[in-house]
């Protein structure tokens, strides 16, 4: 037959001796802001909303309506413990003694996003709409929402565009929408854009 499965892996080496990880004093706060998904699902209904739910950020959505948050900072705190590897896309962690593997795979079957490594090129073109809070040098995620609730219902298009920009500013690109006063560069539409294409 053949030779058996090898009944022993050979895991990565520990960065820290179980029991003896840095013990750093941190706070871990989540501002993610799924406030937003209530009100754009509001201000288009449910069959132009769907829409949205079958792009990358429909897992992302799942995740906020259900309540959930995610946060940069609990996964940089798990991945203190960590173990020493040499795959750039691959952390080890222990829990609970049981070491794990959090890979793009893992990653992935998480989220739904994603994750082929391969990029897309962004759309070619000059700008499709011509919105009022792009006249300036920022703008703010309630500029964004003013100009979603005045746009007409029949440009179906165009709502969708700006109901992906304002979820993602207020998801995945705000910094601290606490204030209400973060406010966003041309910079953050272009990657928007690209996110979109």
């Amino acid at each position: 037959m053949g030779d058996p499965l090898p009944l022993r892996l050979a895991l990565p080496e520990l960065r820290y001796p179980i029991g003896s990880e840095p013990e750093k004093t941190i706070s871990i706060n989540q501002h993610l802001i799924v406030a937003y998904i209530k009100t754009v699902k509001e201000i288009l209904g449910n069959d132009e909303f769907n829409r949205i739910r079958g792009t990358f950020l429909g897992p992302v959505i799942k995740l906020g309506e259900r309540s959930l948050k995610l946060s940069a900072k609990i996964v940089h705190a798990v991945l203190t413990k960590s173990i020493k590897t040499v795959k750039r896309h691959e952390a080890w962690f222990h829990f609970g003694a049981q070491p794990m593997r959090f890979s793009i795979r893992e990653f992935h079957m998480v989220t739904g996003l994603k994750c082929s490594g391969e990029a897309r090129e962004p759309r070619e073109g000059t700008e499709k709409f011509k919105w009022d809070f792009l006249k300036g040098r920022t703008h703010t995620v309630k500029d964004v929402e003013k100009q979603l609730r005045n746009t007409r219902e029949d440009a179906s298009d165009e709502r969708f565009c700006l109901a992906m920009l304002l979820l993602i500013e207020s998801i995945l690109l705000q910094k601290s929408l606490l204030d209400g006063g973060t406010t966003f560069t041309l910079d953050y539409v272009k990657i928007a854009r690209i996110w979109m294409s």
